[in-house]
């Protein structure tokens, strides 16, 4: 009889165990990412190794850094503390009404999903649950003094890659408005096109008109050739 109470006990606490390990430590073999809120608003990541890259939606090629960002962040996540029992009911409604879901996947095999809510009062801790757990916790990266919901945005503006031109160009060519002639842009001119990164896109302006611009005159033409 004291065999099995040992064993369940143990047991109960293997589960709690899995219910707080939210950090995946093979971050390599993440192949696919879905985020989604309670706005309705959903992106996906998915890795295209054979271009290097990860592609926002299947289709635009997205923001490396944030990329980058997102999987450190899940890599090195830890349980902070857990939330005080008499808070626990408010932070289970307010995750309820707020949260972000995100989906991991391995080798294309959903392996974890994380509800991430909102940050701590002293904004050092961001509360997340694991799903099919009892209750959430605060979570941080060590070291790091902060909240980490702002990570798991599912606004598709802020994943896009801010890169204008494709890094595969092969050659390029420009000329002004008024001249008939392209002129080539030489090997060097090309490698510091590569570089160029927009600021950000005008998505909330609600004067912003793609057609308006398309109309106007441009005053330099810049026609580029990939691999």
């Amino acid at each position: 009889m004291i065999f099995i109470v040992i064993n369940k006990n143990q047991s109960q606490s293997s589960l709690r165990f899995d219910k707080r390990n939210f950090a995946i430590e093979d971050t390599v073999s993440i192949n696919h990412i879905i985020l989604q809120n309670r706005n309705l608003e959903k992106i996906t990541l998915t890795r295209d190794p054979q271009h290097n890259q990860w592609l926002l939606n299947d289709s635009i090629q997205a923001n490396r850094y944030l990329i980058n960002l997102l999987l450190k962040t899940i890599k090195e996540m830890r349980v902070k503390q857990p939330i005080a029992r008499a808070a626990l009911p408010n932070i289970i409604k307010r995750m309820a009404i707020q949260h972000t879901k995100v989906e991991v996947f391995q080798n294309n095999k959903k392996i974890k999903t994380i509800y991430v809510g909102g940050e701590t009062q002293d904004q050092l801790g961001t509360f997340m649950m694991i799903e099919g757990a009892v209750e959430p916790y605060i979570m941080h990266i060590p070291g790091f003094n902060g909240y980490l919901s702002s990570r798991f945005s599912c606004k598709k503006e802020l994943w896009r890659s801010k890169k204008v031109f494709e890094r595969n160009m092969k050659t390029a060519k420009y000329r002004f408005t008024h001249e008939l002639k392209m002129n080539d842009i030489s090997n060097k001119n090309i490698e510091n096109l590569k570089k160029i990164h927009c600021e950000a896109y005008l998505t909330n302006n609600d004067n912003f008109h793609i057609n308006d611009i398309k109309q106007r005159e441009p005053f330099f033409v810049i026609t580029t050739i990939t691999k």
